[in-house]
């Protein structure tokens, strides 16, 4: 098991005086199994006995890493974007109960591309000390102008989710970063209420750091960020690996990056196979055909769990099971509609049938563990048909409502559930037609706001309330998936960002209250937070759960 970092790491909140901390974050050692094998079926006939090359599984294949072209619902988007990118800080693991199982700290940061970070006395100016030496794919050092180039194609590229899931923290980079010197650069957010939801966002996706000696070659005047010329390329990171080669819609093989920032990694090559079946997943992970596969069945976990070979995560995690009712198309443009409809979810079902109780129910999103929370008040959705029925009655659908719910095929048990939905709601006057479409297919529905419904599975990848808040509720977002907003919700997020640390009891109060009138409104119903869909070999250790659902390769160690 991955033992905890060591070196201290840093409490995000501002404190007076506080004096620079160091950060000198270690590599863990990687080791796994060489694998070769045909890509059509699970890998078969294992090699690289050195422990060099470990063999993934995944149901889909990313072909862009940036969010600033855009985001796309598949799990290899975010495992590979990890691989091959890199962010100033991040948030730590730490040991689980489950050997074998490291998880994030989710209150605290270290230090990644960036050796140390301070934070200003009055709490809203974080100055980031940069490592020096680290080089890019194409042999540019990293320096502060890297950093500012960054953020700035994060908020001007049209493409980019960014300014919809950082805001209000960061709203205006040019004004916002300053470049001290080559590897010195600071942030000042308007208020101290806004200084963890900058570093939580900054030790994730949206925070990572290109090569923008490199793109900007490529810059054009009909492509001013390079966003287009970087969709589909995976040279511009400052990552542990890099990409090798990739087979579309079969493979992509990855190396590991020699002059990494905290070293190269000791895994020096990593084969991501597209096996679309989870059956077969499942099948190259017990064979040994596999060290680790993503996006695992419930069903097969649960198979999977009584194998001594395979370690199959345990932990509660912050996935979420939702249904989002768009809320600009009929029937949900009425409330009561909405509403009615989470009346007709039968929740225990789902958990049980399609989740295998590998997931518990929960009609909230905000974190439970996260200091100064408080769920007085919230909305407890449960199964009640008649209840459901009374309001489509009062709403105008006496004799029911016809629905067309939306689904990602490719995400392990949606489509199990969004049968389980359209079962459940018959009885309660829903008449619910099952869409389901493939990743990219259903994002582009989905997002676009031409989904009447849809049925969600995700996360909120820092978790900072007022964050978690605005991810999906953001005005305009193509995160906001049920196109609902409120001037009194954003007035409430606004007030608990100006009560101070967002960990205190004072703002939790209002997110408490915020978090009421969101989901008060039904435009998203919660349904349930299931656990990881991962697995791995116990050849090795240190599988991470982290808050993105990606797999750090980074940490894994032998066993």
């Amino acid at each position: 098991m991955l033992p905890p970092p060591d070196h201290a790491a840093q409490d995000p909140r501002p404190a007076r005086g506080r004096r620079r901390r160091r950060l000198t974050a270690a590599v863990a050692a990687l080791v796994g199994l060489a694998l070769a094998a045909a890509c059509s079926a699970p890998p078969q006939g294992a090699t690289g006995d050195d422990g060099s090359t470990v063999v993934v599984v995944t149901p889909d294949q990313a072909t862009q890493v940036s969010f600033d072209a855009g985001w796309s619902s598949s799990l290899d988007f975010m495992d590979l974007s990890l691989a091959l990118n890199e962010t100033l800080i991040r948030k730590p693991y730490v040991a689980t109960d489950q050997a074998g199982v490291v998880k994030q700290d989710l209150y605290t940061f270290e230090g990644r591309l960036a050796e140390s970070y301070d934070v200003s006395p009055d709490g809203k100016t974080v100055t980031f000390h940069l490592r020096k030496g680290v080089m890019s794919e194409h042999g540019n050092e990293l320096t502060a102008d890297d950093v500012i180039w960054s953020y700035e194609r994060k908020f001007g590229s049209p493409t980019s989710v960014t300014p919809y899931v950082v805001a209000p923290a960061l709203t205006d980079p040019a004004k916002q970063f300053t470049k001290v010197d080559q590897y010195t650069v600071s942030v000042t957010v308007p208020s101290a209420g806004d200084t963890f939801t900058l570093l939580s966002t900054m030790a994730d996706i949206t925070g990572q750091i290109y090569d923008s000696t490199y793109l900007k070659q490529h810059v054009t005047a009909d492509d001013p960020w390079a966003t287009k010329y970087s969709s589909g390329r995976f040279d511009f990171g400052f990552g542990p690996y890099r990409v090798e080669s990739q087979t579309a819609g079969t493979e992509t093989v990855l190396t590991a990056n020699p002059t990494y920032a905290l070293g190269e990694p000791k895994v020096k090559r990593i084969i991501r196979r597209v096996v679309a079946d989870p059956a077969n997943r499942a099948s190259a992970l017990r064979s040994g055909d596999a060290d680790i596969a993503l996006g695992l069945r419930a069903s097969d976990q649960t198979d999977l769990a009584a194998d001594s070979s395979v370690v199959v995560p345990q932990l509660s995690a912050n996935n979420f099971i939702s249904v989002s009712l768009t809320t600009s198309q009929a029937p949900f443009t009425d409330e009561s509609v909405r509403q009615a409809f989470a009346y007709a979810i039968d929740y225990d079902q789902i958990v049980s049938q399609a989740f295998k109780d590998r997931a518990e129910v929960t009609n909230s999103f905000l974190s439970p563990d996260a200091p100064g929370y408080t769920g007085a008040g919230l909305p407890k959705w449960t199964y009640d048909p008649a209840k459901a029925k009374q309001l489509l009655a009062a709403a105008g659908y006496p004799n029911g409502v016809d629905v067309a719910l939306t689904v990602n095929n490719s995400m392990p048990g949606m489509e199990d559930a969004a049968v389980a939905i359209q079962s459940a709601a018959a009885d309660a006057g829903f008449r619910i037609t099952v869409d389901s479409l493939p990743p990219v297919q259903y994002s582009d529905k989905v997002q676009t706001w031409k989904a009447q419904a849809s049925l969600n599975s995700g996360s909120a990848i820092s978790l900072s309330p007022p964050y978690e808040l605005l991810l999906g509720t953001t005005k305009g977002s193509s995160t906001n998936l049920a196109n609902w907003s409120d001037d009194s919700f954003y007035a409430t997020v606004n007030s608990g960002v100006q009560a101070g640390d967002a960990l205190s009891a004072a703002a939790g109060t209002y997110w408490n209250a915020a978090e009421r009138i969101w989901l008060g409104s039904a435009s998203t119903v919660y349904i349930a937070k299931t656990k990881p869909t991962t697995a791995m070999r116990t050849t090795l250790s240190g599988l991470t759960w982290r808050t993105d659902s990606a797999v750090d390769y980074t940490a894994l160690n032998p066993a």
